[in-house]
């Protein structure tokens, strides 16, 4: 009673089966990989957004400044000079 020509590891179906078992456990593995990746992409979204949104904020409240503050008593205003340069210009503009 030898165990020498009672080898299961030779048949076909029996290596077929062990490959597919691999195979199975591979995409298990590499399932869990993309689910970890998808879970990273989401949370690098959520900080974008905040960073964003943090920028929006900033930016929307410096032109609050502008318009309460710097723009309607501000002597820098667009086409405004000092010494009348402007209707100078008005009249070089028209010959």
């Amino acid at each position: 009673m030898g165990c020498g020509g009672s080898k299961v590891d030779d048949f076909r179906l029996v290596t077929l089966c062990k490959e597919r078992k691999e195979f199975i456990k591979a995409a298990s593995e590499h399932r869990y990989a993309l689910a970890a990746a998808h879970v990273s992409y989401f949370q690098s979204l959520k900080v974008v957004g905040d960073a964003l949104r943090k920028f929006v904020d900033e930016e929307l409240s410096n032109w609050g400044r502008f318009f309460a503050f710097g723009f309607a008593g501000s002597d820098i205003a667009i086409g405004r000079r000092e010494g009348g340069e402007e209707e100078e210009d008005e009249e070089r503009r028209r010959q």
